[in-house]
Protein backbone atom coordinates (compact mmCIF):
# COMPACT_ATOMS: atom_id res chain seq x y z
CA UNK A 1 0.00 0.00 0.00
CA UNK A 2 1.00 3.60 -0.47
CA UNK A 3 1.30 5.57 2.69
CA UNK A 4 2.05 9.12 3.72
CA UNK A 5 1.79 11.11 6.92
CA UNK A 6 0.62 14.10 4.95
CA UNK A 7 -2.30 14.98 2.71
CA UNK A 8 -0.28 17.04 0.27
CA UNK A 9 -0.27 16.55 -3.48
CA UNK A 10 3.53 16.46 -3.47
CA UNK A 11 4.69 12.89 -2.87
CA UNK A 12 7.34 12.50 -0.17
CA UNK A 13 9.20 9.63 -1.78
CA UNK A 14 10.63 7.86 1.29
CA UNK A 15 7.10 7.56 2.69
CA UNK A 16 5.54 6.23 -0.50
CA UNK A 17 5.47 2.56 0.47
CA UNK A 18 5.08 0.06 3.23
CA UNK A 19 8.65 -1.17 3.18
CA UNK A 20 8.00 -4.62 4.63
CA UNK A 21 5.21 -6.86 5.91
CA UNK A 22 5.62 -5.70 9.51
CA UNK A 23 5.17 -2.07 8.49
CA UNK A 24 2.17 -3.05 6.33
CA UNK A 25 0.46 -4.77 9.27
CA UNK A 26 1.25 -1.90 11.62
CA UNK A 27 -0.25 0.58 9.17
CA UNK A 28 -3.49 -1.27 8.46
CA UNK A 29 -5.22 0.00 11.60
CA UNK A 30 -4.35 3.57 10.71
CA UNK A 31 -5.50 3.00 7.12
CA UNK A 32 -8.85 1.67 8.33
CA UNK A 33 -9.56 5.00 9.97
CA UNK A 34 -7.83 7.51 7.71
CA UNK A 35 -7.93 6.21 4.14
CA UNK A 36 -4.54 7.83 3.50
CA UNK A 37 -3.50 5.18 0.97
CA UNK A 38 -6.50 5.61 -1.28
CA UNK A 39 -6.21 9.41 -1.05
CA UNK A 40 -2.57 9.26 -2.12
CA UNK A 41 -3.38 6.89 -4.98
CA UNK A 42 -6.35 9.00 -6.07
CA UNK A 43 -4.20 12.14 -6.07
CA UNK A 44 -1.56 10.41 -8.16
CA UNK A 45 -4.07 9.12 -10.72
CA UNK A 46 -5.68 12.50 -11.36
CA UNK A 47 -2.49 14.56 -11.39
CA UNK A 48 -1.01 16.12 -14.50
CA UNK A 49 2.29 16.62 -12.68
CA UNK A 50 3.65 14.56 -9.77
CA UNK A 51 6.48 15.96 -7.67
CA UNK A 52 8.62 13.32 -5.97
CA UNK A 53 9.92 15.28 -3.03
CA UNK A 54 12.79 14.52 -0.62
CA UNK A 55 14.64 12.48 -3.23
CA UNK A 56 17.84 13.32 -1.34
CA UNK A 57 16.59 11.04 1.46
CA UNK A 58 15.98 8.04 -0.80
CA UNK A 59 18.57 5.30 -0.46
CA UNK A 60 19.74 5.18 -4.09
CA UNK A 61 18.93 6.06 -7.70
CA UNK A 62 17.54 2.59 -8.30
CA UNK A 63 14.87 3.12 -5.64
CA UNK A 64 13.96 6.49 -7.14
CA UNK A 65 13.54 4.85 -10.55
CA UNK A 66 11.31 2.18 -9.03
CA UNK A 67 9.15 4.80 -7.29
CA UNK A 68 8.81 6.63 -10.62
CA UNK A 69 7.78 3.32 -12.21
CA UNK A 70 4.96 2.91 -9.67
CA UNK A 71 3.75 6.47 -10.27
CA UNK A 72 3.76 5.87 -14.04
CA UNK A 73 1.81 2.64 -13.56
CA UNK A 74 -0.82 4.53 -11.59
CA UNK A 75 -0.85 7.44 -14.02
CA UNK A 76 0.80 6.76 -17.42
CA UNK A 77 0.30 10.34 -18.64
CA UNK A 78 1.65 12.23 -15.64
CA UNK A 79 4.84 14.26 -15.80
CA UNK A 80 7.10 13.15 -12.93
CA UNK A 81 9.57 15.67 -11.48
CA UNK A 82 12.11 14.97 -8.73
CA UNK A 83 12.51 17.69 -6.09
CA UNK A 84 14.24 18.56 -2.85
CA UNK A 85 12.48 20.87 -0.38
CA UNK A 86 9.65 21.07 -2.94
CA UNK A 87 11.71 23.31 -5.22
CA UNK A 88 10.99 23.25 -8.96
CA UNK A 89 13.53 24.75 -11.37
CA UNK A 90 11.00 26.07 -13.89
CA UNK A 91 7.53 26.87 -12.57
CA UNK A 92 6.18 26.56 -16.13
CA UNK A 93 6.90 22.83 -15.97
CA UNK A 94 4.17 22.62 -13.31
CA UNK A 95 1.67 25.41 -13.98
CA UNK A 96 -0.31 24.96 -17.20
CA UNK A 97 2.00 22.17 -18.29
CA UNK A 98 -0.73 20.45 -20.30
CA UNK A 99 -2.36 23.54 -21.75
CA UNK A 100 -5.77 22.77 -20.27
CA UNK A 101 -5.87 19.28 -21.81
CA UNK A 102 -4.85 17.29 -18.76
CA UNK A 103 -6.61 15.13 -16.20
CA UNK A 104 -9.56 17.49 -15.88
CA UNK A 105 -10.78 16.38 -19.31
CA UNK A 106 -10.47 12.67 -18.55
CA UNK A 107 -13.00 10.34 -16.91
CA UNK A 108 -13.07 6.80 -15.58
CA UNK A 109 -13.33 5.22 -19.04
CA UNK A 110 -10.48 7.34 -20.43
CA UNK A 111 -8.28 6.54 -17.45
CA UNK A 112 -9.05 2.85 -17.79
CA UNK A 113 -8.14 2.80 -21.48
CA UNK A 114 -4.88 4.61 -20.70
CA UNK A 115 -4.04 2.07 -17.98
CA UNK A 116 -4.77 -0.92 -20.23
CA UNK A 117 -2.81 0.59 -23.13
CA UNK A 118 0.16 1.36 -20.88
CA UNK A 119 0.12 -2.15 -19.43
CA UNK A 120 0.01 -3.79 -22.84
CA UNK A 121 2.76 -1.53 -24.18
CA UNK A 122 5.14 -2.10 -21.27
CA UNK A 123 8.01 -4.49 -21.85
CA UNK A 124 8.94 -7.23 -19.46
CA UNK A 125 12.45 -6.80 -18.08
CA UNK A 126 14.07 -9.72 -16.30
CA UNK A 127 16.64 -9.19 -13.54
CA UNK A 128 19.38 -10.61 -15.75
CA UNK A 129 18.80 -7.78 -18.21
CA UNK A 130 17.18 -9.92 -20.89
CA UNK A 131 13.75 -8.88 -22.10
CA UNK A 132 11.08 -11.50 -22.50
CA UNK A 133 7.35 -11.69 -22.97
CA UNK A 134 5.23 -14.40 -21.42
CA UNK A 135 2.08 -15.72 -23.06
CA UNK A 136 -0.16 -16.71 -20.19
CA UNK A 137 -3.37 -17.07 -22.15
CA UNK A 138 -5.31 -19.92 -20.61
CA UNK A 139 -6.91 -22.73 -22.52
CA UNK A 140 -10.23 -23.53 -20.89
CA UNK A 141 -12.24 -26.69 -21.02
CA UNK A 142 -15.15 -24.25 -21.17
CA UNK A 143 -13.62 -22.66 -24.29
CA UNK A 144 -13.85 -19.19 -22.84
CA UNK A 145 -12.36 -16.38 -24.88
CA UNK A 146 -9.85 -15.24 -22.34
CA UNK A 147 -6.43 -13.61 -22.34
CA UNK A 148 -4.03 -12.47 -19.66
CA UNK A 149 -1.64 -9.71 -20.61
CA UNK A 150 1.67 -9.86 -18.78
CA UNK A 151 3.67 -6.74 -18.14
CA UNK A 152 6.27 -5.66 -15.67
CA UNK A 153 8.34 -2.62 -14.88
CA UNK A 154 10.95 -4.49 -12.88
CA UNK A 155 13.91 -2.73 -14.50
CA UNK A 156 17.42 -3.82 -13.73
CA UNK A 157 19.19 -0.69 -12.52
CA UNK A 158 21.88 -2.58 -10.62
CA UNK A 159 25.50 -1.58 -10.96
CA UNK A 160 28.13 -4.22 -11.47
CA UNK A 161 31.13 -4.21 -9.13
CA UNK A 162 32.69 -7.40 -10.46
CA UNK A 163 36.33 -6.48 -10.93
CA UNK A 164 37.64 -9.83 -12.08
CA UNK A 165 41.19 -10.98 -12.69
CA UNK A 166 40.58 -10.50 -16.40
CA UNK A 167 40.51 -6.77 -15.75
CA UNK A 168 43.15 -6.57 -13.01
CA UNK A 169 46.16 -8.43 -11.75
CA UNK A 170 45.52 -11.15 -9.17
CA UNK A 171 44.02 -9.73 -6.01
CA UNK A 172 46.55 -9.22 -3.26
CA UNK A 173 45.34 -10.66 0.03
CA UNK A 174 48.17 -9.25 2.15
CA UNK A 175 46.56 -6.58 4.36
CA UNK A 176 49.88 -4.79 5.03
CA UNK A 177 50.92 -4.58 1.37
CA UNK A 178 51.45 -1.06 0.03
CA UNK A 179 52.48 -1.95 -3.53
CA UNK A 180 50.22 0.23 -5.76
CA UNK A 181 50.52 -2.24 -8.63
CA UNK A 182 48.68 -4.87 -6.61
CA UNK A 183 44.91 -5.15 -6.69
CA UNK A 184 43.58 -4.50 -3.20
CA UNK A 185 39.92 -4.36 -4.19
CA UNK A 186 37.51 -5.87 -1.73
CA UNK A 187 34.87 -8.38 -2.65
CA UNK A 188 31.40 -7.33 -1.60
CA UNK A 189 29.86 -10.73 -2.07
CA UNK A 190 29.66 -11.60 1.63
CA UNK A 191 27.21 -14.14 2.92
CA UNK A 192 24.30 -12.42 4.60
CA UNK A 193 23.98 -13.16 8.31
CA UNK A 194 20.40 -14.02 9.22
CA UNK A 195 20.95 -13.91 12.97
CA UNK A 196 19.33 -10.67 14.20
CA UNK A 197 21.15 -10.92 17.52
CA UNK A 198 24.62 -11.17 15.97
CA UNK A 199 26.96 -8.25 16.69
CA UNK A 200 29.91 -9.52 14.66
CA UNK A 201 30.86 -6.56 12.43
CA UNK A 202 32.40 -8.94 9.88
CA UNK A 203 28.98 -10.36 9.13
CA UNK A 204 26.75 -8.82 6.50
CA UNK A 205 23.68 -7.51 8.31
CA UNK A 206 22.44 -5.37 5.43
CA UNK A 207 18.70 -5.17 4.93
CA UNK A 208 17.01 -4.30 1.66
CA UNK A 209 13.80 -2.76 2.96
CA UNK A 210 12.38 -2.23 -0.51
CA UNK A 211 13.33 -5.50 -2.18
CA UNK A 212 10.24 -7.42 -1.13
CA UNK A 213 7.94 -4.76 -2.55
CA UNK A 214 9.61 -2.51 -5.08
CA UNK A 215 11.75 -5.06 -6.89
CA UNK A 216 8.77 -6.75 -8.50
CA UNK A 217 6.21 -4.02 -9.07
CA UNK A 218 4.31 -4.86 -12.24
CA UNK A 219 0.97 -4.77 -14.00
CA UNK A 220 -1.32 -7.58 -15.06
CA UNK A 221 -4.36 -7.21 -17.31
CA UNK A 222 -6.92 -9.98 -16.90
CA UNK A 223 -9.53 -10.29 -19.67
CA UNK A 224 -12.47 -12.61 -20.30
CA UNK A 225 -15.77 -12.60 -22.23
CA UNK A 226 -18.01 -14.47 -19.82
CA UNK A 227 -19.76 -13.20 -16.64
CA UNK A 228 -18.42 -13.64 -13.15
CA UNK A 229 -20.61 -15.50 -10.69
CA UNK A 230 -21.18 -12.78 -8.05
CA UNK A 231 -20.87 -15.13 -5.08
CA UNK A 232 -17.58 -16.62 -6.15
CA UNK A 233 -16.17 -13.22 -7.07
CA UNK A 234 -17.16 -11.81 -3.67
CA UNK A 235 -15.06 -14.53 -2.02
CA UNK A 236 -12.05 -13.47 -4.08
CA UNK A 237 -12.59 -9.79 -3.23
CA UNK A 238 -12.52 -10.73 0.46
CA UNK A 239 -8.81 -11.49 0.08
CA UNK A 240 -7.85 -8.06 -1.22
CA UNK A 241 -5.73 -5.98 1.21
CA UNK A 242 -8.72 -3.82 2.13
CA UNK A 243 -10.62 -3.02 5.30
CA UNK A 244 -13.52 -1.08 3.76
CA UNK A 245 -16.07 -2.21 1.18
CA UNK A 246 -15.59 -5.96 1.49
CA UNK A 247 -18.83 -7.72 0.42
CA UNK A 248 -20.34 -10.25 2.79
CA UNK A 249 -21.40 -13.73 1.68
CA UNK A 250 -24.33 -15.50 3.35
CA UNK A 251 -24.92 -19.09 4.40
CA UNK A 252 -26.80 -19.74 1.18
CA UNK A 253 -23.53 -19.41 -0.71
CA UNK A 254 -22.01 -22.66 0.53
CA UNK A 255 -22.64 -24.41 -2.78
CA UNK A 256 -20.67 -21.66 -4.53
CA UNK A 257 -17.44 -21.96 -2.59
CA UNK A 258 -14.44 -20.64 -4.51
CA UNK A 259 -11.36 -22.85 -4.61
CA UNK A 260 -8.66 -20.32 -3.79
CA UNK A 261 -5.12 -21.38 -2.96
CA UNK A 262 -2.85 -19.95 -0.28
CA UNK A 263 -0.62 -18.58 -3.05
CA UNK A 264 -3.56 -16.74 -4.62
CA UNK A 265 -4.48 -15.24 -1.25
CA UNK A 266 -0.87 -14.10 -0.76
CA UNK A 267 -0.65 -12.50 -4.21
CA UNK A 268 -4.01 -10.75 -3.85
CA UNK A 269 -2.78 -9.33 -0.57
CA UNK A 270 0.12 -7.62 -2.36
CA UNK A 271 -2.05 -5.58 -4.73
CA UNK A 272 -1.45 -1.86 -4.58
CA UNK A 273 -4.23 -0.89 -6.98
CA UNK A 274 -6.77 -2.80 -9.05
CA UNK A 275 -9.49 -1.49 -11.31
CA UNK A 276 -11.47 -2.28 -14.41
CA UNK A 277 -14.71 -3.34 -16.05
CA UNK A 278 -16.64 -6.24 -14.57
CA UNK A 279 -19.53 -8.24 -16.03
CA UNK A 280 -21.61 -9.80 -13.24
CA UNK A 281 -24.10 -12.55 -13.96
CA UNK A 282 -27.01 -10.94 -12.12
CA UNK A 283 -27.48 -8.46 -15.00
CA UNK A 284 -27.10 -8.46 -18.76
CA UNK A 285 -27.31 -4.67 -18.79
CA UNK A 286 -25.21 -3.19 -15.96
CA UNK A 287 -21.64 -2.18 -16.78
CA UNK A 288 -19.82 -2.45 -13.46
CA UNK A 289 -16.44 -1.04 -12.54
CA UNK A 290 -14.11 -2.56 -9.94
CA UNK A 291 -12.34 0.18 -7.95
CA UNK A 292 -9.75 -0.80 -5.33
CA UNK A 293 -7.20 1.64 -3.94
CA UNK A 294 -5.30 1.34 -0.70
CA UNK A 295 -7.52 -0.08 2.02
CA UNK A 296 -10.81 0.50 0.17
CA UNK A 297 -12.83 -1.44 -2.38
CA UNK A 298 -15.94 -0.34 -4.23
CA UNK A 299 -17.97 -1.76 -7.08
CA UNK A 300 -19.45 0.99 -9.21
CA UNK A 301 -22.19 0.84 -11.82
CA UNK A 302 -21.25 3.18 -14.66
CA UNK A 303 -24.50 2.61 -16.58
CA UNK A 304 -25.35 0.15 -19.35
CA UNK A 305 -23.12 -1.74 -21.73
CA UNK A 306 -23.12 -0.08 -25.17
CA UNK A 307 -24.31 -3.39 -26.61
CA UNK A 308 -27.69 -2.86 -24.95
CA UNK A 309 -28.29 0.38 -26.86
CA UNK A 310 -29.29 0.74 -30.53
CA UNK A 311 -26.42 1.98 -32.71
CA UNK A 312 -28.28 5.19 -33.55
CA UNK A 313 -28.08 6.18 -29.88
CA UNK A 314 -24.31 6.04 -29.83
CA UNK A 315 -22.39 9.34 -30.11
CA UNK A 316 -21.10 9.40 -33.69
CA UNK A 317 -17.71 10.81 -32.74
CA UNK A 318 -17.14 7.95 -30.25
CA UNK A 319 -18.28 5.02 -32.41
CA UNK A 320 -14.78 3.80 -33.26
CA UNK A 321 -13.68 3.93 -29.62
CA UNK A 322 -16.83 2.09 -28.52
CA UNK A 323 -16.39 -0.67 -31.10
CA UNK A 324 -12.79 -1.19 -30.00
CA UNK A 325 -14.18 -2.81 -26.84
CA UNK A 326 -16.47 -5.20 -28.74
CA UNK A 327 -15.65 -8.84 -29.44
CA UNK A 328 -17.14 -8.52 -32.92
CA UNK A 329 -16.65 -5.33 -34.99
CA UNK A 330 -19.73 -6.27 -37.05
CA UNK A 331 -21.92 -6.36 -33.94
CA UNK A 332 -25.55 -5.35 -34.20
CA UNK A 333 -28.19 -5.30 -31.49
CA UNK A 334 -30.09 -8.17 -33.13
CA UNK A 335 -27.29 -10.66 -32.38
CA UNK A 336 -27.73 -13.14 -29.54
CA UNK A 337 -25.03 -13.94 -27.00
CA UNK A 338 -23.83 -16.96 -28.98
CA UNK A 339 -22.84 -14.66 -31.85
CA UNK A 340 -21.44 -11.78 -29.80
CA UNK A 341 -21.46 -10.46 -26.24
CA UNK A 342 -20.69 -6.95 -27.50
CA UNK A 343 -18.61 -4.87 -25.11
CA UNK A 344 -19.55 -6.97 -22.08
CA UNK A 345 -16.29 -8.14 -20.58
CA UNK A 346 -13.92 -8.63 -17.68
CA UNK A 347 -10.98 -6.26 -18.04
CA UNK A 348 -9.10 -5.85 -14.79
CA UNK A 349 -5.82 -4.00 -14.37
CA UNK A 350 -3.92 -5.37 -11.36
CA UNK A 351 -0.96 -3.34 -10.08
CA UNK A 352 1.29 -4.50 -7.30
CA UNK A 353 4.20 -6.54 -6.05
CA UNK A 354 4.87 -9.59 -8.20
CA UNK A 355 2.24 -8.81 -10.83
CA UNK A 356 4.87 -8.99 -13.57
CA UNK A 357 5.89 -12.52 -12.60
CA UNK A 358 4.66 -15.33 -14.84
CA UNK A 359 3.89 -17.73 -12.01
CA UNK A 360 1.94 -15.08 -10.08
CA UNK A 361 -0.12 -14.24 -13.14
CA UNK A 362 -0.84 -17.90 -13.77
CA UNK A 363 -2.15 -18.38 -10.23
CA UNK A 364 -4.29 -15.22 -10.24
CA UNK A 365 -5.52 -15.85 -13.79
CA UNK A 366 -6.64 -19.38 -12.91
CA UNK A 367 -8.34 -18.13 -9.73
CA UNK A 368 -10.25 -15.42 -11.59
CA UNK A 369 -11.21 -18.01 -14.22
CA UNK A 370 -12.87 -20.07 -11.50
CA UNK A 371 -15.07 -17.07 -10.70
CA UNK A 372 -16.48 -17.16 -14.25
CA UNK A 373 -19.71 -19.00 -15.00
CA UNK A 374 -19.33 -22.68 -15.77
CA UNK A 375 -20.76 -24.05 -19.02
CA UNK A 376 -23.94 -25.09 -17.22
CA UNK A 377 -24.29 -21.69 -15.55
CA UNK A 378 -23.55 -19.92 -18.84
CA UNK A 379 -26.37 -21.83 -20.56
CA UNK A 380 -28.70 -20.85 -17.71
CA UNK A 381 -27.61 -17.22 -18.08
CA UNK A 382 -28.27 -17.14 -21.82
CA UNK A 383 -31.70 -18.71 -21.37
CA UNK A 384 -32.91 -15.72 -19.33
CA UNK A 385 -30.55 -12.97 -20.50
CA UNK A 386 -33.45 -10.68 -21.41
CA UNK A 387 -35.14 -11.08 -18.00
CA UNK A 388 -33.25 -9.01 -15.42
CA UNK A 389 -35.43 -10.20 -12.53
CA UNK A 390 -34.79 -13.84 -13.34
CA UNK A 391 -31.07 -13.23 -13.72
CA UNK A 392 -30.99 -11.56 -10.33
CA UNK A 393 -32.92 -14.44 -8.77
CA UNK A 394 -30.68 -17.05 -10.41
CA UNK A 395 -27.38 -15.35 -9.64
CA UNK A 396 -27.86 -13.55 -6.34
CA UNK A 397 -25.37 -10.74 -5.89
CA UNK A 398 -23.89 -9.89 -2.45
CA UNK A 399 -21.75 -7.16 -4.01
CA UNK A 400 -23.50 -3.83 -3.75
CA UNK A 401 -22.65 -1.35 -6.52
CA UNK A 402 -22.80 2.41 -6.24
CA UNK A 403 -24.37 4.08 -9.25
CA UNK A 404 -21.94 6.60 -10.72
CA UNK A 405 -22.69 9.13 -13.45
CA UNK A 406 -20.27 11.34 -15.37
Amino acid sequence: NLRSAKGATTKDSPELFYRDDAEREAGMEMEHESGVSELLIDQTEVADVVLLNKVDQVENDRTIDEIKDVVQLLNPKAKVIQTQFGRVGDIKSVLGAFGGLGAADAGTVDDHKDAVAAAKAAKTHERDGESSAHDLSHSHEQRIANSNEVTSVTHDHSHSHDHSAAEHNDVCNEPNCTDPTHDHSHSHEHEVCDDPSSTDHTHDHSHDHHASFLDSIGTFVYSARRPFHPNRLSQLIAHLPVSRGIPKTGQEDRDQQLDISDDAKKYLGKLLRSKGFVWLADSNVAANYWAHAGASFEMQCLGSWWATLPREQWPVEATAAILSDFDNPDFNDKMDLNASVGDRRQELVLIGSGMGDASVQKVLGDTLDRCLLTDEEWDAYKSCANDEEKLNATFGNPIRARIVSY
